[in-house]
C-alpha cells in the first residue's frame, strides 16, 4: 500500500507540472518519445499522436456578449493507469497506442505490467527521449487493485476481455469519481485503439476566460449604446 501511494504521489505531482505546460511543448516530449520507436510500434504510437494532437492541439473560441474572451480547451484528466495483462508479444502494439494517446491527452502514467520485454521497451524511449523524470512510471500487473483506491482519473487496459469485466467492476464500486475503463482486447485489428477519437477518452474539458472589459462594464456596448442614444431637443 505504501509503495503503491508513493507512486501514486510521484505521479501526481509530476502531472501538475505537466498539465501547466503548453500544448506544444508537452508534444514536443511526446513526439520525442515516439522517435524513439521503430516499425509497427512507431506507426501506432504517430497514429494516435497525429490524430489526438488534432483534438487535444484545438482551442475553440466562443462567442461572449458582454465583452470577454472565452476558449474552450482541453486538458489531461490527471494520473493514468495503463493495464497489460498478457505476456503475449502481440500486446505491445495496442499498449504503445494507448500510451500514445493518453500521454498527449495530458496525462502522467503508472504502466501495470508483467511483460519484461514491453516494459524495457518503453523505458528504453523514455529514457532515449529524455521525457520529464516520472511521467511514466511501472509497476506489478496486479499492483492496479491497490492503486484503485487512490484518486486515479483514467484507465487503460490492454488484455483478456474476461479480466476487462473485472476490473470495470473494481472501478463501479469506487465511491470516487466515475472512471471508464477503456479496454483494448483484440490485438490483431484493434478496434479500439484504432479509433482516430480515442484521445477524447482520456481529456477533460476547460474554459479559459480573459476579461477585456473596462470597469463599470463593457466599454464598446456603452459606446454603441451612446450612438444609437437620440440627443435631447433643446
Amino acid at each position: 500500500m505504501n509503495q503503491t501511494g508513493n507512486l501514486y504521489t510521484r505521479s501526481y505531482t509530476v502531472w501538475e507540472s505537466w498539465n501547466l505546460l503548453d500544448f506544444r511543448e508537452q508534444r514536443e516530449s511526446v513526439l520525442a518519445l515516439g522517435e524513439q520507436f521503430t516499425g509497427e510500434l512507431k506507426t501506432v504510437f504517430d497514429y494516435q499522436l497525429s490524430h489526438g494532437s488534432q483534438i487535444a492541439g484545438a482551442t475553440h473560441h466562443l462567442i461572449s456578449p458582454t465583452g470577454e474572451t472565452n476558449e474552450l480547451y482541453t486538458a489531461g484528466r490527471g494520473v493514468g493507469l495503463l493495464i497489460i495483462d498478457s505476456d503475449e508479444n502481440a500486446v505491445a502494439k495496442p499498449a504503445v497506442a494507448m500510451l500514445s494517446a493518453m500521454l498527449i491527452a495530458g496525462n502522467s502514467l503508472i504502466i501495470c505490467c508483467d511483460n519484461s520485454m514491453l516494459n524495457g521497451i518503453i523505458m528504453t524511449a523514455g529514457m532515449g527521449a529524455g521525457i520529464p523524470e516520472g511521467l511514466i512510471q511501472f509497476a506489478p500487473a496486479e499492483a492496479y487493485k491497490s492503486l484503485f483506491e487512490h484518486d486515479i482519473r483514467t484507465v487503460a487496459f490492454v488484455g483478456e476481455e474476461s479480466a476487462s469485466w473485472r476490473m470495470n467492476k473494481l472501478l463501479a464500486a469506487r465511491p470516487e469519481v466515475i472512471v471508464p475503463l477503456v479496454a483494448e482486447t483484440d490485438f490483431t485489428s484493434m478496434p479500439v485503439c484504432c479509433d482516430p477519437m480515442l484521445v477524447l477518452r482520456f481529456i477533460t474539458e476547460r474554459t479559459r476566460t480573459t476579461n477585456i472589459t473596462a470597469v463599470g462594464g463593457n466599454a464598446m456596448l456603452l459606446e454603441l449604446s451612446n450612438e444609437k442614444t437620440p440627443k435631447a431637443a433643446i
